[in-house]
């Protein structure tokens, strides 16, 4: 707590006057990432467009959150090894809902597309969106873990060449 007091230029009295320990500061950090990509990710998902725009527009979005939380982003790997089992399973209930909701409005995307022709699936809508989820996700990982040999554009155009003939039942980008 000392060393954060310190980088944070507040004295470790007033830190814990916010924070009851190391923990609920962590805790609080975790929220306030999590809040930054629901808020990101659904503006994109949410936003104008197609079905398949806005399909795009969250895969180009999430990475750009990847890529400038990347050091969050392996924090939080470090203190949670067990998140690359489950990334759901490890968070705390309030940012698992969050993560849920995301999930949840990407399927909503996904059965837009369904319901005007864009999509073609062999799943459920929701099924489709946990796995469109999972396989960026680990894709972004690889970047997040060593960009200098999984740059920025190869895994976003690998993840497209993944996803999109799964949910948009063609390779064609959209």
């Amino acid at each position: 707590m000392a060393v954060i007091a310190a980088e944070s230029d507040v004295s470790v009295g007033t830190l814990y006057n916010l924070f009851e320990n190391k923990e609920a500061l962590y805790h609080e950090l975790v929220r306030s990432k999590a809040a930054i990509f629901r808020e990101r990710l659904s503006a994109a998902a949410g936003g104008p467009g197609t079905p398949r725009e806005r399909l795009e527009a969250f895969l180009r979005e999430k990475l750009a959150v990847f890529r400038e939380e990347a050091g969050f982003i392996r924090l939080y790997y470090q203190v949670n090894a067990h998140a690359r089992l489950s990334l759901r399973v490890s968070l705390p209930e309030e940012t698992r809902q969050m993560y849920d909701e995301g999930i949840d409005q990407l399927a909503r995307v996904l059965e837009q597309g369904v319901a005007d022709g864009s999509f073609s699936l062999a799943v459920d809508c929701y099924r489709a969106a946990v796995c469109f989820h999972a396989v960026t996700t680990e894709l972004f990982l690889l970047h997040v873990d060593d960009p200098d040999a999984h740059p920025a554009d190869v895994v976003l155009e690998e993840a497209r060449r993944l996803i999109y003939p799964c949910v948009v039942g063609s390779p064609n980008q959209p």
